[in-house]
């Protein structure tokens, strides 16, 4: 069922007073409002990917690169690591060594010497 002549004239009537009272909302409601999208320049895109590769190379040089500190003095030049150590200090006093822990089988307190 369409509009009669009357309900038609006013209904452009409230449209032209909307459009007039408020043309933001009236652009909003008929479509023809343009879209508010900022673009990125390209320029800012390709800062970021420099910047971004920059600090890969430098993570991946300081996980690949070793001190040479740590080789010199050897007679072949190849890096060894630093000794164990083999005994423990509290103090500067030296730890009995505890049973099992030495390499040595535990001796058993049931066994007696016969």
């Amino acid at each position: 069922m369409g509009l009669s002549r009357e309900e038609r004239q006013a209904l452009d009537e409230i449209e032209e007073r909307l459009a007039f009272d408020d043309p933001d909302l009236d652009a909003l409601l008929s479509g023809s409002l343009p879209e508010r999208r900022r673009e990125v320049p390209a320029a800012v895109w390709w800062t970021i990917a420099i910047v971004a590769y920059v600090v890969f190379l430098i993570g991946v040089v300081m996980t690949v690169a070793t001190p040479e500190d740590a080789c010199r003095g050897t007679s072949d030049g190849r890096c060894q690591p630093p000794p164990a150590r083999t005994t423990q200090t509290v103090h500067g006093q030296p730890l009995p060594p505890a049973a099992g822990l030495t390499g040595e089988p535990a001796r058993s307190r049931d066994r007696g010497t016969s």
